[in-house]
């Protein structure tokens, strides 16, 4: 009775009994494959050009049959399900389990037999469906040596995190003796960690001020990954960015493996008895009951917490998650309802401790925001404030298989933090206490941690200058600490500066500044709104001079000068991969018939990489002149007909128009171009809008501008003064 064929005839009926299966998701893959495959193929001849059609086409199908397909995972998902529960569903019912365990067959040769049906009921019309969408999608013009590989590794990997799914399943429908509960325990096998990893960091970043969101904590980072959801769409992601997922895979079938045999191990000792019960083993109740009953006190008191900032409410959160929560599943659990308040003793625990967990967060019990290493501690610091680079690109140009450029940018706030390696503990550690000082815990206002926490660069009086800097420590231990303050720099102008000056900081903030003049492959000079130039005819020993100056009279900048100077230029050192991948997309830009956009993209590779000049970086300057370039913002030749000057002047608003040429000349002198002030954030600008009315090329446009904040002419003032309210 236990022979090979015995194993194999117990296959082909337990298939026979789940045809419908079979069947269900043989036409699933049809229509998701083949149909679609042949589908898609009618688009071609919508182009009017064969060529770009066909192009079309093969990147459609490249996708749609690769592992970039991100519907995979709520079909994978739903699969998973269909095959996970119904393999195993005669565990429910007394009787079936009762006949099959009277068979003279080892449990083992029952758990494989319904586990490889379930795996075989997936992978057999996936791989036919598969199979004819490649034939069909080579029928219609796609290279038979492309996409044969990217199919079979789709298939692969596809099925690698089907098996993640798939296992989960199978442990869930072991656990449990009834398959709506199965389908719950499904639900929370694959979210409660992720949930409860969301619902923590939510914790953090509400009640923790100094929390750095976007650095986040690896522990939350991690624990999402336990879901086999949420893996299988990391990892889709991590390969539409061509990163590396073997790790990612083996680890999957790892993972696979141990729950296959976990699920084996309690197959052979789930009792008999379990059938139609909520749990099959009633240890496993409070188990799964009390974390969640505890999570849910806690989201409730969190959704309570951000409505009304009041720990009254919060507290009346937990105690509606805690109950609601454990009553529910005591009834789930024994199909009763005179059964919700069982276990109470369990139900006050869980309610006591979530009341703690709120409050040590609620008041920071562990000082958390009050954290500052000891500088004997700290092996070397990082500072990085987003006013001061977010315009900055970090990343790096790559050349794709198909002969395509890519830029791979990366977040910021990461590359700085992670590569920023200063000694000067003292002075970021200097900065660090000025946040902790300006840090407030007063949650009742409606502006609950800094009054510019609001605003992008002043608070409401405009005496202050608060702007968010995050600070990581290595510490020696080699733990790294995040915190995030949103700090007065003016309070702390002595250490800002000396920040400044740190090279570890400008390297690290400023990629440019660590740049040699090796890698300088050609220079760009762009004026205001106007298309770049190309210094075409420099040699590189005037390439390394220029990069060069600029590099030393940018590392001279000061808080004082970013608040006074406004760019007046910007300035690009393009590599060799730049200019490649710049060529590559003028071709692509000709070869589409796409034309050069009039004003900036900061999509487009184009505009990658520019740096600010301002005014006060006279070598750069007299280089860059010294190539015919001119510097002078647009406004000081330009024929102004009229400038619009309006804003509120105590609270009634006014407006003005001057069109005296000499006063127009006067504010010349004085505008500033808003879209410079992209590259930095520190400007101060007044209050006033501005638009001038100008001809150009024989066209009358109207531009906005700005004015410094203290040098708005004395007769813009005056009129203002005077003008009529509105």
């Amino acid at each position: 009775m236990t022979s090979k064929n015995l194993f194999f005839k117990l296959m082909k009926e337990d298939l026979r009994s789940r045809i419908w299966a079979l069947a269900l998701i043989g036409i699933g893959f049809f229509f998701l494959y083949p149909v679609t495959v042949a589908f898609l193929a009618g688009e071609i001849q919508e182009y009017p050009i064969y060529e770009q059609g066909l192009m079309w086409y093969r990147d459609q199908i490249h996708t749609w049959l690769s592992f970039e397909n991100g519907m995979m995972v709520l079909v994978m998902a739903v699969a998973g399900l269909v095959c996970g529960l119904s393999g195993f569903a005669y565990l429910n019912s007394r009787s079936k389990v009762d006949f099959y365990h009277s068979l003279p067959v080892r449990r083992e040769i029952f758990f494989a037999v319904n586990f490889v049906d379930g795996i075989v009921i997936l992978a057999l019309p996936y791989a036919i469906s598969l199979a004819l969408g490649v034939v069909l999608a080579i029928g219609n013009g796609v290279e038979s040596s492309v996409i044969i590989p990217v199919a079979v590794a789709s298939f692969g990997l596809h099925m690698t995190y089907f098996m993640l799914i798939y296992t989960t399943v199978v442990t869930s429908a072991m656990l449990t003796g009834n398959l709506i509960v199965g389908i719950l325990g499904c639900m929370v096998l694959a979210g409660f960690v992720p949930l409860a990893s969301t619902i923590l960091q939510g914790y953090f970043s509400t009640f923790f001020q100094t929390y750095a969101y976007d650095m986040g904590e690896k522990a939350f980072e991690m624990s999402r990954r336990i879901s086999p959801i949420m893996e299988y769409l990391m990892q889709i992601g991590k390969y539409q960015m061509e990163q590396s997922i073997a790790g990612g895979v083996a680890i999957a079938w790892v993972v696979s493996l141990l729950l296959t045999g976990f699920s084996l191990w309690l197959y052979r000792r789930r009792p008999s008895e379990a059938s139609g019960k909520a749990m099959a083993f009633s240890m496993s109740g409070p188990i799964i009951r009390i974390p969640i009953t505890i999570l849910s006190g806690l989201s409730l008191a969190l959704m309570f917490w951000e409505f009304r900032k009041s720990t009254g409410w919060a507290v009346f959160g937990v105690i509606c998650g805690v109950v609601l929560a454990h009553c529910v599943i005591e009834i789930i659990y024994h199909f009763d309802f005179r059964q919700l308040f069982k276990n109470r003793g369990q139900m006050v625990a869980c309610l006591l401790a979530t009341i703690a967990v709120l409050f040590v967060f609620r008041y920071d019990t562990f000082g958390y925001d009050r954290y500052l290493p000891s500088a004997g501690k700290v092996k070397s610091g990082a500072v990085w404030m987003r006013e001061l680079n977010g315009w900055v690109d970090y990343g790096t140009f790559e050349q794709k298989e198909d002969g395509s450029w890519i830029y791979d940018d990366e977040r910021a706030s990461k590359v700085v933090l992670d590569q920023m390696h200063s000694t000067d503990v003292e002075n970021i550690l200097a900065l660090a206490t000025a946040g902790v000082d300006q840090t407030s815990r007063d949650f009742s206002s409606e502006k609950p941690v800094y009054q510019a926490k609001a605003v992008d660069y002043f608070d409401e009086d405009e005496t202050k200058s608060i702007y968010q800097v995050m600070i990581s420590y290595e510490l020696k231990s080699g733990r790294k600490v995040y915190r995030q303050y949103y700090i007065d720099l003016d309070s702390v102008s002595e250490a800002v500066n000396r920040l400044f000056a740190d090279e570890e900081f400008q390297k690290a903030n400023f990629p440019l500044l660590a740049q040699s003049a090796e890698n300088v492959d050609s220079i760009y000079f762009r004026r205001d709104r106007s298309k770049e130039t190309k210094l075409s005819s420099l040699t590189d020993t005037q390439k390394k001079e220029l990069l060069e100056a600029y590099q030393d009279e940018f590392s001279s900048m000061t808080l004082e000068r970013f608040k006074k100077e406004a760019p007046i230029g910007l300035i690009r050192f393009v590599t060799e991969p730049e200019r490649e991948g710049l060529e590559w997309q003028e071709r692509r830009n000709r070869d589409q018939g796409t034309n050069p956009s009039r004003y900036w993209n900061y999509s487009s590779f184009t505009d990658m990489n520019y740096y600010p000049v301002y005014p006060s970086f006279t070598k750069t300057i007299e280089l860059l002149k010294a190539q015919g370039i001119e510097i002078d913002l647009k406004y000081a030749q330009a024929d102004i007909r009229s400038v619009q000057i309006y804003g509120y002047r105590g609270d009634k608003y006014r407006t003005i128009t001057i069109t005296d040429p000499k006063q127009i000349d006067e504010l010349r002198n004085v505008m500033t171009e808003p879209r410079m002030l992209y590259y930095n954030r520190f400007y101060q600008s007044s209050d006033l809008n501005v638009d001038v009315t100008m001809v150009e090329d024989g066209e009358t446009l109207e531009y906005d501008v700005q004015f410094p904040k203290d040098q708005v002419p004395d007769f813009v003032k005056k009129e203002l003064n005077e003008a009529k309210p509105q």
